[in-house]
């Protein structure tokens, strides 16, 4: 079976997801862990990490399911429909703010914000460790052909 070159775009899009959802998770669990000791309510930081992990979770997925179908439409409506599912997502990160700050007294409004901000960590760890993955990789081929 033939594979396109979107295919195989959508497949390292896929593996870029998951990297990325990884690397929210990881970082949600080091900051709950250090939020519960640092904050006076360890239970309503977690939850709010809890709360902005998932919006952030939610939100790349959105992301990535916006490119599936992007991908496969002309060029004009698929600006369209990036357009609008980019201010979907701005609404969803909105909408899991305002639910933190709707139930601030159980969830905390920092742990909420941490959570959502983990996006950015996730895209930035991405790059970063395929990068040492390549150079692993590459010195080891080196080691290889050295013996």
């Amino acid at each position: 079976m033939k594979t396109t070159r979107r295919d195989d775009g959508l497949r390292d899009a896929r593996k870029t997801l998951k990297a990325i959802i990884v690397g929210i998770i990881s970082m949600a669990f080091a900051e709950s862990i250090l939020g519960a000791i640092i904050s006076e309510s360890p239970i309503g930081f977690i939850l709010g990490e809890v709360l902005g992990t998932i919006g952030a979770i939610a939100y790349m997925y959105n992301l990535y399911a916006t490119l599936d179908v992007a991908l496969s439409m002309d060029e004009g409506s698929a600006v369209k429909y990036s357009r609008r599912k980019a201010v979907f997502r701005l609404l969803l990160l909105a909408m899991v703010i305002f639910i933190s700050f709707l139930f601030m007294e159980y969830v905390s409004v920092i742990g909420t914000f941490l959570g959502l901000m983990n996006i950015k960590f996730g895209v930035y760890l991405v790059p970063l460790a395929r990068g040492y993955k390549s150079r692993r990789t590459n010195k080891e081929d080196v080691k290889e052909g050295e013996t």
